[in-house]
């Protein structure tokens, strides 16, 4: 960290460096190395976690020299230690951005460019697309081993869906052709593989199929917001 530590120097505002000295021992601590290392695997990122935890040291040092009043409510550790773990999740994702070409991708259309695009390496929106929804596996996964809660059908149906869409735009089923939109067939197609009852009447299964549709399609942004955008 010596790029850090050579603008690592005392605020003049007692309150400020109060607070600039609980945000930088948790960054040194061994939380911070764990919680930086996690954030890194969970967007499936090859960087050292103690450059992320540098970034996080120049950028809080930095926006604290920067303030005429100190932060609100952050006068004990855990609460530096909840506010440090949020800067240094924020540096993932500029660097998952940074990975993807910093464009802002939506779930649907990071699926519509996997699915539409051609089978040659060549497409590179196409490639973006599939490192992101490689990554959204992880995501998904991980928000479904915190449990899933479902008012339609079991929690387990709802993750097996919203993982089984993902393989299958990978692999390039687009849910077939039944004259809805693009992601209700790969939705419905999914339910329809992993759910063990098939219900046997038609609108049984629409009905089944829409809510299960509805959660799973909660989760899948979950997943999303996780790797890219604000906590879901």
């Amino acid at each position: 960290m010596e790029d850090a530590r050579r603008i690592d120097r005392p605020l003049e505002d007692e309150d400020l460096e109060r607070q600039r000295r609980l945000l930088l021992d948790w960054l040194g601590s061994d939380d911070a190395s764990a919680t930086a290392a996690r954030l890194l695997r969970r967007r499936d990122l090859d960087w050292p976690a103690d450059d992320l935890i540098n970034d996080a040291w120049i950028r809080i040092v930095g926006s604290l020299e920067r303030r005429s009043q100190p932060l609100p409510d952050l006068d004990v550790p855990a609460k530096a230690a909840r506010y440090a773990a949020r800067v240094l999740d924020n540096l993932a994702r500029d660097r998952l951005r940074e990975r993807l070409g910093r464009r802002e991708v939506s779930l649907e259309q990071a699926m519509l460019g996997v699915a539409s695009a051609p089978s040659t390496s060549g497409h590179e929106d196409g490639v973006t697309d599939r490192v992101l929804l490689e990554q959204l596996l992880h995501a998904v996964a991980q928000r479904a081993g915190d449990g899933v809660r479902c008012a339609g059908c079991p929690g387990e149906v709802v993750a097996a869906a919203a993982l089984e869409v993902i393989h299958m735009v990978l692999l390039g089923d687009e849910g077939g052709r039944r004259g809805r939109s693009w992601m209700d067939r790969v939705l419905r197609s999914a339910i329809e593989r992993v759910d063990p009852t098939h219900p046997e009447s038609p609108a049984a299964r629409d009905q089944r199929v829409s809510r299960c549709g509805r959660c799973a399609s909660d989760l899948l942004a979950a997943g999303m917001s996780d790797l890219m955008g604000a906590p879901a």
